[in-house]
C-alpha cells in the first residue's frame, strides 16, 4: 500500500512539473481581488507551504528546476 502512495506521489509531481514547463511560456494572469479575498488567498497559500500536514505532501517533493 505504501508503494501505491509513493507511485501516486511521483505521478503527481511529474504532472505538475510538466504543467509548470508549459505555463512558463504563457503570459501572466491578472487578478482583481478585494482586500478580504486577497487576504484569504494569502492565508491559504501560507498554510499550503507551512502546515506540517500539507507541506509534507507530494508537492513539497517537487523539483522545479527540471
Amino acid at each position: 500500500m505504501a508503494g501505491d502512495q509513493n507511485e501516486r506521489d511521483a505521478t503527481g509531481v511529474q504532472l505538475m512539473a510538466s504543467a509548470y514547463k508549459r505555463w512558463q511560456s504563457m503570459p501572466p494572469v491578472m487578478l482583481d481581488l478585494s482586500r478580504p479575498d486577497a487576504w484569504i488567498v494569502r492565508v491559504g497559500l501560507q498554510t499550503a507551504v507551512a502546515h506540517p500536514l500539507v507541506s509534507g505532501g507530494p508537492m513539497s517533493k517537487r523539483n522545479w528546476a527540471t
